[in-house]
């Protein structure tokens, strides 16, 4: 069964070798993103150019509105020739809006992205996709375009796809609806800022659901304090009493569920018949390298994504380029004792394995790499790996600030990490811009024969960089941690308009984070390449790094701007 499957899967591929993208918005652009990294021949179009774009390609995809998927599948349909497969990105509709289509003799499928999708440039990487097809060979010919997109495709029947993204609604925008409630509610108690005090309780939430489902659930109804339940409404019924019946209604399903009893684990659920296993978790090198030996005698591309826990998004997106990229998924969980100073925060550094392993398990991670210190760095452990010179000793570096002592610990603990793995690609975040230079120096000078993928900042809505060390922020500093990306946004919109002195833009920036109370570690503008002082923008990229204490955490951020051309006209670019 699994080589006629495979053989489908080969046969669908080969029709996916020229795509016609009609539309460029939000989804359009996205797909087209995903393709073209994929390494299709991608033609755009839009309402006036698509039989003459889908003229171009085998398999057209529909990427407009709802309303419009009936009409542009008309126009489309006058193409000549006329693409042998043609779908749209639609979750609400079916296959009759591609009627025109079908009737001019292409087969029709749907393909609808289960994520959503804020920008023209969002990462697909990872995210299930639901298709369907008017015949099997138009399904199979779905189902390989979102794996060659990076999705996970699963099949919904036509006949439920109403019910199917009733369920889509929701678990997304339902679940931001009911997030907005709780924050009116927390505001109108006097709390400020609700949305920041709540969003690690819905992240951590949600992680929990993603690894046990309905086991997951805590509260005063599960537990029957019904007392409690009779509170919380009297309190709602006083401050805000159009939530009462939201209120209502969600413990009256919640009291089912609670009766109900506990769902399956991730450990066996499904996406259409394509299992989502829960990775494998590994706790010693020895056994880490049986593991994996298998895949590397074959040849297989493994991938390792070096993290701490306390998982956010921002790990989140390098895990899916990982599984986007690599054959293999490797993720490290170890909090590296070597990398803090004695009065830095090993102790109270927030962990929680468990949901770190629920979104390694909705990320598509094969491999949990989760050793003890006391295995990593045994009796007797003589040896460390530093790069030396100005890298290691500014910024973070400094001897007044963390110092060298800590990229040390990090260059022998991700150096260990190397060879116990032994991956063909290791991936890091922007946001340690400082530690992903020195990885990199020190992956050259020391030949290691990886290649180092460095991932975009991810950030909250407001701008700040997600950090695991947002959690040690109170309501009021979250709000002031703001002026970091503010400060940054400054220098770098300085530059854009033209300023070349470093000193002048950072002026900017040291006066945002003064108004917001925030006296900064530091604010410097170094070459992005060596690090060394920065006098102006316009020869080199340069990157600006921020380092500041708010309350209890030490947060880090950057951006990095490209070569602008003064006068010119032309913006720097820059890379959060």
């Amino acid at each position: 069964m699994r080589e006629l499957e495979r053989n489908r899967d080969a046969e669908a591929s080969s029709a996916l070798h020229r795509l016609a993208v009609i539309g460029d918005g939000r989804t359009g652009g996205s797909v087209t993103h995903a393709a073209r990294a994929a390494g299709l021949d991608v033609h755009v179009g839009r309402r006036g150019t698509s039989a003459a774009t889908a003229s171009l390609a085998e398999v057209a995809l529909l990427c407009v509105p709802d309303r419009s998927i009936a009409s542009a599948c008309a126009e489309l349909a006058e193409a000549d020739p006329l693409p042998a497969y043609v779908g749209h990105v639609s979750g609400a509709a079916g296959l009759d809006v591609l009627a025109a289509a079908r009737r001019r003799g292409a087969e029709t499928f749907t393909l609808h992205p289960l994520q959503t999708i804020p920008t023209p440039d969002t990462d697909l990487a990872g995210a299930p996709a639901a298709v369907s097809g008017s015949s099997p060979a138009a399904r199979d010919v779905a189902a390989a375009l979102a794996r060659r997109l990076g999705m996970v495709p699963f099949d919904v029947p036509e006949e439920h796809r109403a019910a199917y993204h009733a369920a889509a609604v929701l678990a997304s925008n339902f679940l931001v609806t009911l997030e907005e409630s709780a924050t009116e509610l927390l505001t109108r108690a006097g709390v400020a800022d609700a949305r920041a005090v709540l969003a690690p309780l819905v992240l951590r939430s949600a992680a929990n659901w993603a690894e046990a489902g309905s086991a997951a659930l805590t509260g005063p109804i599960a537990r029957g304090d019904e007392d409690t339940v009779r509170a919380h409404l009297a309190a709602v019924r006083a401050l805000a009493p159009k939530l009462e019946p939201t209120y209502t209604a969600l413990a009256e399903r919640t009291r089912a569920i609670a009766e109900r009893g506990a769902a399956p684990s991730s450990q066996d659920w499904t996406t259409g018949g394509t299992p989502v296993n829960a990775p494998q978790v590994i706790r010693t090198r020895e056994e880490l390298r049986r593991a994996l030996e298998p895949a590397r005698r074959s040849g297989r591309r493994i991938g390792l994504v070096p993290t701490m826990g306390f998982l956010h998004e921002g790990h989140a997106s390098l895990l899916r380029a990982a599984r986007a990229g690599c054959d293999v998924v490797v993720m490290s969980l170890f909090v590296n004792p070597t990398q803090f100073g004695p009065n830095e925060d090993l102790a109270a550094y927030p962990r929680d394995e468990a949901a770190d392993l629920a979104m390694a398990a909705a990320t598509g991670v094969d491999v949990v790499y989760a050793p003890d210190a006391a295995h990593v760095y045994p009796a007797g452990y003589a040896t460390s790996v530093e790069v030396g010179g100005e890298l290691t000793q500014v910024l973070c570096g400094d001897p007044r600030r963390r110092g060298s002592a800590h990229f040390r610990g990090v260059t022998t603990v991700v150096a260990k990490l190397l060879n116990a793995v032994g991956p063909d690609v290791a991936f890091f975040g922007q946001k340690d811009a400082q530690q992903a230079i020195v990885i990199r120096r020190m992956v050259r000078d020391l030949d290691f024969p990886v290649e180092v993928v460095v991932g975009p900042t991810v950030r909250e809505p407001d701008g700040l960089a997600m950090s695991s060390r947002n959690v040690y922020l109170e309501p009021d500093e979250r709000v002031r941690a703001r002026a970091l990306n503010q400060a940054l946004s400054a220098v770098a919109d300085a530059a854009r308009a033209g300023e070349t002195d470093t000193s002048r833009a950072l002026a900017l920036g040291h006066k945002i984070l003064t108004d917001a109370g925030i006296d900064p570690e530091y604010l410097e503008a170094r070459d992005a390449d060596d690090l060394t002082l920065a006098a102006r923008f316009g020869d080199r990229p340069v990157l600006v790094a921020v380092a500041a204490r708010v309350g209890r955490a030490r947060l880090i951020d950057n951006v990095v701007v490209e070569s602008p051309q003064p006068g010119a006209g032309a913006a720097a670019e820059v890379a959060r």
